[in-house]
Formats: structure tokens, C-alpha cells, sequence
């Protein structure tokens, strides 16, 4: 998830002058990778718009690549058993669904707790990704979301501090970027300035390099908080 900044507007109220030159508008960019378009009329540059994920097996197909570095960088990987279900949805209706705080999103998990004479028995996850992503993002997002099923099923999850539940699901996405060689998406995630998705990561990496992967990893299943001192 990413969250938006509400930004105040100052007005200046200044002496006798001239006015000073308007500033050019800002040049239009990719709504994915951020690169200046070539057409100010397109939202996604060429590069993204010819591998954007538009059916379902193309979205299964960024999933299995997400499972296979997880399991292959971190050895972690969801259970057998775990129902985690993966829906395409238009951006426009994953963001309506998703609610207050979803208007950045590309992707988000949805948990359900299914019960059985009241009692709480099972979790079922939906994981949602957004239509035209493209699949190379796609693959590290998805890795991201199923590291927040891993930290659920770990008693993690929805509890746990922003910063430090999106910075643990960041380092796993930039990790698996830069395993599957998407360098440009994974130094947007290394260089994200968002005080949740961006701080909670470069935190994130300071507790891997002071406790060691794994065991920031097993912290970040189980804890609710950074450590002191992150």
C-alpha cells in the first residue's frame, strides 16, 4: 500500500515587483516507472505499456515468479492448505474496493477469518492486483503481498506497526526485484520516500544488518514494533 500526502498551500502575500516567470508545467510521466512519456497523452510509457498484465494467466504467471524467488532467496513460501486466492481487477474498482487509503494502490490483501460455530477455525486471503501492471513490477508487488500472508499466518499481520509490517513486505520486494535482475524497480523501492513503505524499509535493513536476515525476518512475523533502537 502506499499512502498520499495532503500538502497545505501557502499564499504569499509579497510588496510592489513584477511578477516572477511562470514555471513550465511539470513534464508528463509514466504512471509506473515515472519516466518522462514520449506522448503526453499516454499514462504508461512504451517500455511498461508492452508488458502490462492484462489476463488472468498473465497475473497467475507474475505470482509463480513471485514464489519461486521468495522461495528461492528467502526459503519461505505459503503453506499448502492456505486458500490465497489472486483477482485482476481495472485500477478504478481495486481502489474503490480497497476503501480510504487506497487511492496509490497497485495491489492490496484482503484477510478473512472463517469460522465454524463461531469460532474463528481458518484464514482466507484475496490477494488484488491491478490491471496493466507491469509483469516485472507485478512479480515484486505480488512477492510483497504474499510476505504479508506469510506474516499473518505467522501471528503477525493487520496488528502489527505500519512502518514496521510495509518495511518488513518492502525489503522482501526489493530483494526479489533485484533476484529476478528488475534493477529499475527495485532502486524505485530502495529510493521510496513515503514515511511508512520507504522509512519502514531503510529501518528494516538496518535490523537486517545489526540481527542478521533471517532472524529479522522471524522478528517480523511474530513482533508488533521495530526493536528499540530502529
Amino acid at each position: 500500500m502506499t499512502r498520499g500526502l495532503l500538502l497545505a498551500g501557502l499564499l504569499l502575500l509579497g510588496a510592489c515587483g513584477s511578477s516572477p516567470p511562470a514555471e513550465p508545467p511539470p513534464a508528463p510521466r509514466c504512471y509506473h516507472c515515472a519516466e518522462v512519456l514520449d506522448d503526453p497523452a499516454a499514462e504508461a510509457c512504451a517500455a511498461c505499456t508492452a508488458e502490462a498484465i492484462l489476463r488472468p494467466d498473465e497475473a497467475v504467471a507474475a505470482r509463480r515468479r513471485a514464489e519461486a524467488a521468495l522461495w528461492g532467496r528467502f526459503r519461505l513460501r505459503i503453506p499448502r492448505g492456505v486458500h490465497a486466492s489472486l483477482t485482476l481487477l481495472e485500477l478504478d474498482d481495486l481502489r474503490s474496493l480497497a476503501g480510504e487509503g487506497g487511492q496509490h494502490l497497485l495491489a492490496f490483501t484482503e484477510v478473512e477469518e472463517l469460522l465454524r460455530g463461531g469460532e474463528p477455525v481458518d484464514l482466507a486471503f484475496r490477494v488484488y492486483l491491478a490491471r496493466g501492471t507491469p509483469a516485472s513490477w507485478a512479480a515484486g508487488i505480488l512477492a510483497h503481498e504474499l510476505f504479508h500472508v506469510w506474516q499473518t499466518l505467522q501471528g503477525g499481520g493487520p496488528s502489527q506497526a505500519d512502518a514496521f509490517r510495509e518495511g518488513a513486505a518492502q525489503y522482501v520486494q526489493h530483494e526479489v526485484l533485484e533476484q529476478l535482475g528488475a534493477t529499475k524497480w527495485a532502486r524505485r523501492v530502495a529510493h521510496d520516500p513515503d514515511p511508512v513503505y520507504g522509512d519502514g524499509l531503510r529501518r528494516f535493513r538496518a535490523l537486517v544488518l545489526a540481527e542478521g536476515e533471517q532472524r529479522a525476518l522471524e522478528l517480523a512475523g511474530r513482533e508488533r514494533d521495530f526493536p528499540s533502537g530502529y
